[in-house]
């Protein structure tokens, strides 16, 4: 069966960016003649995911007209908008793990993507998600994610794959480490913000073990399905491709001026 589904992941109060995020949601910042979400929303539209669920808090309620705004494409049968958007209230932060538990209901006994609402993938000839969703579906996967490779002076920020076997364009993963020292990393490649899963990773996020603060991490559920031999695949951002992380003031600044110069060339 294809892949419809995605879960978008927007509920964080985005408090490395503030004062900015005081006055707007940082999935609504300006990013070359756009937000950010509506970056996300189109990538989605071109992985032909026609079903979105936005976890959001009830301070980003303004996130609703971004999603009603945001052009996509029509059904060529009935001409009707071919993208369907949902929202889910997660009323605690309890991590990105804690947001896509709240969609279990949305996805039922379907794979899906997530999607990280405050991270756009930029360029690239082929959709990142369209490559994963293959890969997923080839691998019979429980989980695959995006990769990128990462410097030893930044790898510490990242949940980092280890391989099992060479690292190719698709690659099998044994365990993920989070945030380890460079000296302590398996590999320089790391997580990037978009995930395909199949719903075995809802038992994963509840079974595997809790952090120090109590939370539940999406790669300790993932290493959870690795280690009972559920298989978890890693597909690389394409040379081309980069990711823009909307997190924190020196990365927005980044993005901004990058898609801000391709905007007006």
């Amino acid at each position: 069966m294809s892949i419809r589904k995605a879960i978008l992941p927007a509920g964080g109060l985005g408090t490395r960016l503030a004062p900015l995020t005081h006055l707007m949601p940082k999935e609504m910042l300006p990013v070359g003649g756009k937000v950010v979400l509506q970056h996300v929303l189109e990538e989605c539209d071109a992985a032909g995911l026609d079903a979105l669920l936005v976890v959001l808090n009830r301070r980003k309620t303004a996130l609703f007209a971004v999603a009603e705004e945001t052009p996509c494409p029509a059904d060529p049968v009935t001409g009707l908008p071919a993208r369907t958007v949902y929202f889910a209230n997660q009323e605690q932060q309890g991590g990105l793990a804690h947001a896509i538990l709240h969609g279990e209901a949305f996805v039922g006994s379907d794979s899906f993507v997530v999607a990280l609402g405050d991270t756009i993938i930029h360029g690239g000839e082929r959709s990142l998600l369209g490559r994963m969703i293959a890969a997923h579906r080839e691998h019979g996967a429980a989980a695959t994610v995006a990769a990128q490779t990462v410097p030893d002076e930044r790898i510490s920020r990242y949940g980092v794959l280890d391989p099992e076997g060479p690292v190719g364009e698709v690659f099998r993963v044994r365990r993920i480490v989070e945030k380890p020292r460079p000296a302590d990393a398996p590999s320089d490649q790391a997580i990037t913000a978009r995930y395909v899963f199949s719903p075995a990773i809802f038992e994963a996020c509840r079974s595997c073990p809790r952090n120090a603060q109590g939370e539940i991490e999406l790669t300790e559920a993932m290493t959870w399905l690795a280690e009972r031999g559920e298989t978890v695949m890693a597909v690389q951002l394409d040379r081309d491709q980069s990711r823009l992380d909307i997190g924190n003031p020196q990365s927005y600044a980044e993005a901004f001026r990058l898609l801000s110069g391709e905007a007006s060339s």
